[in-house]
């Protein structure tokens, strides 16, 4: 059987060859793979997250019909691990919100505690909507 060897490669069987045996020690020397330890420094960190969350808060607004609004108050400073979105209800007599209450908290505890004290339901409403979103992680839920 003939062993190819491509440049920076471990030898590899030719196209067609079958029963491929390591020469002698070659599966001895081999390194293990090993995964990359991936850290992003804090600047990094918060214009990811900077942009995430103006994507979802955009998202959120398409999805309800909303005007967009390019959300000024956003800053990387101000962003936290968690968004929390919240869409009021629609009353009879009252005019429909246009704009969707969004803060950031740093866990997921902390988002529904606030979730608690800010929605307001009555009888007769609907179509509120509320949002909690891992900006790190991308898993959100609503």
């Amino acid at each position: 059987m003939k062993v190819v060897r491509r440049a920076r490669s471990w030898p590899a069987p030719a196209i067609g060859a079958s029963n491929y045996l390591y020469p002698a020690g070659a599966r001895a020397t081999r390194r293990p793979g090993r995964m990359r330890d991936y850290v992003m420094t804090t600047i990094a960190l918060e214009q990811e997250r900077l942009l995430v969350a103006e994507r979802i808060l955009h998202e959120i607004e398409r999805r309800h019909g909303l005007p967009f609004s390019d959300h000024p108050d956003l800053q990387p400073a101000v962003i936290d691990r968690f968004l929390v979105a919240y869409l009021p209800e629609t009353r009879d007599g009252e005019p429909a919100p246009i704009t969707v209450e969004y803060a950031f908290t740093n866990s997921i505890s902390d988002a529904i505690e606030l979730l608690r004290r800010v929605v307001d339901e009555t009888p007769d409403g609907w179509g509120s909507a509320a949002y909690v979103h891992d900006l790190d992680t991308g898993a959100g839920s609503h």
